[in-house]
C-alpha cells in the first residue's frame, strides 16, 4: 500500500537530520536526464524515486502525499518518478505511461507532472472510460 504522508515525513526528517541509521543496498540507475524530477538530487537531502503504475489506486494516493512532502521540504527533498505499469492487473497501464512520456516529449518536465497529476485524481479510470481527449 501506499504509505500515508506522516510516516513518509517521519522518515524524509530522519534522514535529513542524520536520525536513521543503516543502510540498505539497491541496484538501482542513477538518476538521469531521462528522468521525471521534481526538485534538485544533486542538492536535496533526500531523494525520493518511486517506480508507478498510472493505474493503480496506492500510486494515486502516494502521489498526493508526495506532493505535500514536495512543499512541506521545499529543496530539501527531490522526487524521481519512474514508470512500472503493471499490465496483468491494469490493463491500460501501459498505454498510459506512453501518453505521459508523449506529454513530456511534447511539453517538457512540468507538463508531465501536470499530466500525471491530472490522470492520478481521476477515480481508477478502466480501459472503456478512459478518455484522451480530457486531457
Amino acid at each position: 500500500g501506499a504509505l500515508p504522508y506522516e510516516e513518509v515525513r517521519q522518515i524524509v526528517n530522519g534522514l535529513l537530520t542524520g536520525r536513521t541509521q543503516g543502510s540498505v543496498e539497491l541496484n538501482l540507475d542513477p538518476v538521469n536526464e531521462r528522468d521525471h524530477v521534481l526538485g534538485d538530487p544533486k542538492v536535496a537531502g533526500v531523494t525520493i524515486i518511486e517506480y508507478g503504475d498510472l493505474d493503480c489506486s496506492f500510486c494515486a494516493r502516494f502521489q498526493s502525499t508526495m506532493q505535500d512532502i514536495i512543499k512541506t521540504y521545499d529543496g530539501d527533498v527531490a522526487w524521481v518518478y519512474r514508470h512500472l505499469p503493471l499490465e496483468s492487473i491494469h490493463p491500460t497501464a501501459r498505454a498510459k505511461a506512453e501518453a505521459s512520456e508523449c506529454v513530456a516529449e511534447l511539453g517538457g518536465n512540468k507538463a508531465f507532472w501536470s499530466y500525471i497529476t491530472k490522470l492520478l485524481e481521476l477515480k481508477r479510470p478502466t480501459q472503456e472510460t478512459f478518455d484522451a481527449e480530457a486531457f
